[in-house]
């Protein structure tokens, strides 16, 4: 999202919520702004839309990015996750595909990786 949008929304929040005048810092809101500048701008006011008008209280940040995604409680790992695949569907077209001795050569690494992690874990 925009900072500016960020700004806005969260302006309109702090003064719907009156009491929060005193208590959100600057320092309060680039946490905020730090955890949810992913949510796209026009979740975001439609968030902080269904907080104002169902909140009885400031909403944390979890509350947020909940209501920015429609309920959704583990809304940042789905924002993780689509993030993710989108990395990686650029990568991919832009390897070539492995070969079998590769992707065989890989998965060995990665099991010694998984023995040596073991072996540190004493598992």
């Amino acid at each position: 999202m925009k900072r500016e949008t960020f700004n806005l929304q969260m302006a309109v929040l702090v003064n719907a919520f009156s009491y929060a005048v005193d208590r959100i810092t600057d320092e309060t809101l680039e946490i905020y702004w730090l955890d949810l500048k992913e949510i796209p701008d026009e979740k975001f006011v439609e968030g902080c839309a269904w907080c104002r008008h169902h909140g009885k209280f400031f909403p944390s940040i979890a509350e947020l990015g909940a209501a920015a995604h429609g309920g959704r409680e583990n809304w940042h790992e789905t924002m993780v996750d689509q993030k993710r695949q989108l990395f990686y569907r650029k990568a991919r077209a832009l390897e070539p595909p492995l070969t079998e001795e590769q992707r065989l050569e890989n998965q060995r690494k990665i099991n010694a990786l998984a023995e040596s992690f073991a072996k540190r874990r004493n598992l």
